[in-house]
């Protein structure tokens, strides 16, 4: 059976973060950074990092990387000629700012020349008086090296600290009741790009043919850009684990790990699910995935209000030991989504013995790789607990595929 691209579902595209939410972030923003004596924040994105400019003004970028810098008074992006019209085509809140200093690496734009702001009255106008403390809001692994050497002159006699923490482990943890509802259609769009490519899998097509119709979906369904490009791993490249699909032809009895992640109105969903091409999959293979689905289903389980973090792990690892799994996991079983895919706020990992909480989003990812024969098998769905304590699965998407 083939997927009928002529039927592709709708979902209410209206759904998005309000402007007033915006502003109350920014607001809960400067209260953290009062707490801290900290006179300006810096936060930094990337197109590929894009959580923390975005999450407090909106902005998604593309091609260039834009600062924003909060004080009590201000909050003012840093973006460059090329993209100030794109931001301030999506800002929700602040204001926009064209220094020299955020021009492309080695570009000249010389009908900009009467239109750019001063750096230093920028600062001037976040700060005016002595500036004492600077904030770091954006992690060191993320932050380009060249932001702190072009704000650093104005920041001599500062102290700069490391305040990451406030917006990646604790606000962009926690979901709003908007952003759940945001989520919700975000992994409506991913669960139908997915499915698609399971129902278009076929013998003979290279894993880029394929991973073609997923992407078409999730596009003509309303998501702007994906989380990551889209996973198509074939026999062998299953052990890439998070490989783009290439070239490969795709063979009658392979083992297909497929993994799709939308992002719609700034938030990105995923899910990942294994599939055997032409026909039923064998004795071994079978073992494999079945095994694969009842540790995810184990770990859902887990995923409860009042639980602690470390229970999904270890009930996984606990299972997958009696049949001699355990030595196949690279990761651990559930990290934190959002604004991305992965890396939005902290993994559960299996020392962590920290409760549950409720408005928190997972995905649970329960993933076996470099298997001597089968290569590998993952299941990955995404759940939340909502502002009433409830866990909620996030798409309708068997686990199963066969």
């Amino acid at each position: 059976m083939s997927y009928d691209l002529s039927k592709v579902p709708k979902v209410d595209t209206s759904i998005c973060i309000p402007k007033e939410e915006y502003a109350s972030r920014v607001k809960e923003l400067r209260r953290k950074m009062a707490e801290r004596s900290i006179d300006i924040g810096i936060l930094y994105s990337n197109p590929y990092m894009p959580g923390d400019v975005m999450y407090f003004c909106g902005y998604d970028p593309q091609l260039e990387n834009p600062i924003a810098l909060v004080s009590q008074e201000k909050f003012i992006l840093l973006a460059g000629p090329e993209g100030s019209n794109n931001a301030a085509e999506q800002l929700t809140y602040g204001e926009i700012r064209v220094p020299v200093e955020m021009n492309m690496p080695d570009e000249d734009y010389p009908n900009f020349y009467d239109k750019y702001n001063k750096l230093e009255d920028i600062i001037d106008e976040l700060h005016p008086g002595k500036i004492r403390r600077v904030g770091l809001l954006t992690r060191s692994d993320v932050m380009a090296m060249n932001v702190l050497e072009m704000l650093r002159p104005y920041f001599r006699d500062a102290d700069i600290i490391d305040a990451s923490d406030i917006v990646y482990y604790q606000m962009r943890f926690l979901k709003s009741v908007n952003e759940m509802a945001v989520q919700r259609i975000s992994n409506q769009i991913c669960a139908e790009g997915l499915k698609a490519m399971i129902e278009s899998l076929e013998e003979g097509m290279t894993e880029l043919e394929l991973t073609a119709v997923g992407d078409y979906v999730m596009k003509r369904m309303g998501a702007s850009v994906f989380g990551f490009d889209t996973f198509l791993l074939s026999g062998p490249r299953i052990n890439t684990i998070i490989g783009r699909g290439t070239h490969k032809v795709i063979k009658k009895g392979e083992l297909v790990s497929i993994g799709v992640a939308s992002r719609f109105n700034g938030y990105a969903s995923t899910a990942r699910r294994m599939a055997v091409c032409g026909g039923e999959p064998t004795k071994a293979q079978k073992e494999l995935m079945d095994r694969t689905v009842k540790a995810h289903e184990l770990a859902v389980e887990q995923f409860v209000e009042g639980n602690r973090r470390c229970d999904l792990n270890r009930t996984v690892t606990k299972y997958f030991d009696q049949f001699d799994l355990s030595k196949y996991q690279v990761y651990t079983c559930a990290h934190g989504t959002g604004i991305h895919e992965c890396q939005e706020g902290i993994p559960f990992i299996q020392y962590d013995e920290t409760p549950i909480t409720r408005n928190c989003s997972m995905m649970i990812d329960i993933g076996l790789y470099n298997h001597p024969e089968l290569y590998g098998s993952c299941i990955e769905n995404p759940y939340l607990i909502n502002e009433k304590g409830e866990t909620e699965c996030l798409n309708d998407l068997p686990l199963v595929t066969y």
